[in-house]
């Protein structure tokens, strides 16, 4: 999770035939008509339907963790959706499966089950009579009066799940978050706010990158991040790129644009401070992972 959450409207024309149906799916290619209940799933609440999102200078400002709601506008008017951004922004130029795609970013949004079926109920419904700003067809950022208004149904609307779990879950929430802040700015100290690969300095396309990630038990600490840029985060979470022996930097050979393959064979750039230094072991199992998925 980031230190901040922004929060998105993305506004679609969810009329059967429309060129932006809501139609939203699964990341392995199935499609599925996301405003309808029953695709939805109150067991699996963390969320199995995803939207992709494309960027244009956006891309700078949107973050992981970042909530995204779905707007239904023409007869419709209300938000029938909300899900959180999954992955850092990527280029699409050179992507065969984004070809003649009109952004040069894009994202992936995971919907929230359990949020999404609250909004779908007649006591939780969010409808543009409530927030009144005005949304036109690209996505917006929510002004102070629809954040009050998002933030209004957060807390008033209660999880589809146990008491003991929302409490649990909310405090590992709360805890990440704080650790990640931490975490981001100790990176960024460490690496004199540039990226360990490229060397770009914008701070707003700059992302602290676990090596070991938080879910699987990774810590939050310099030994176990690199400071990326937001495109090269995303290759390196999906072991697209990886850190080899003697710190050389591996691209996978799914990876055909001439920009990042320029990157193989280069040396990663380190902080000044060795009890900085990212660990050996650490990279060396990222590396072993890349190694299987290129294979």
């Amino acid at each position: 999770m980031t230190n901040r959450q922004n929060h998105w409207i993305y506004p679609l024309d969810i009329r059967k035939g429309t060129a932006w149906e809501a139609t939203f799916g699964t990341r392995d290619g199935r499609r599925t008509f996301l405003v309808r209940p029953e695709n939805l799933n109150s067991r699996n609440l963390r969320g199995s339907l995803w939207a992709n999102w494309g960027l244009s200078t956006s891309f700078k400002k949107v973050m992981i963790g970042d909530y995204v709601w779905i707007y239904a506008g023409w007869d419709t008017k209300r938000i029938l959706a909300v899900g959180a951004i999954d992955s850092a922004p990527s280029p699409t130029a050179g992507d065969p499966a984004y070809r003649d795609y009109p952004h040069p970013y894009q994202v992936w949004i995971k919907i929230d089950n359990g949020l999404t079926l609250r909004l779908q109920e007649s006591t939780f419904q969010i409808r543009h009579k409530d927030f009144k700003q005005w949304v036109p067809g690209a996505v917006r950022s929510a002004n102070p009066r629809t954040i009050r208004c998002l933030q209004k149904f957060l807390k008033a609307a209660p999880a589809i799940s146990s008491r003991d779990e929302v409490v649990r879950h909310s405090r590992v929430e709360v805890q990440q978050r704080l650790g990640q802040s931490q975490f981001r700015a100790d990176i960024r100290a460490a690496y004199g706010d540039r990226c360990a690969i490229s060397e770009a300095s914008e701070p707003e396309a700059l992302v602290a990158a676990h090596i070991l990630p938080v879910a699987n038990k990774g810590r939050h600490g310099t030994k176990n991040g690199l400071l990326l840029r937001a495109d090269l985060h995303n290759l390196f979470d999906s072991y697209r790129i990886s850190i080899g022996e003697n710190l050389r930097i591996h691209v996978s050979s799914t990876v055909s644009d001439r920009q990042y393959r320029s990157f193989h064979g280069q040396k990663l750039r380190l902080p000044m401070r060795k009890s900085q230094h990212p660990d050996r072991k650490l990279l060396a199992r990222h590396f072993s992972l890349f190694k299987s998925a290129s294979s």
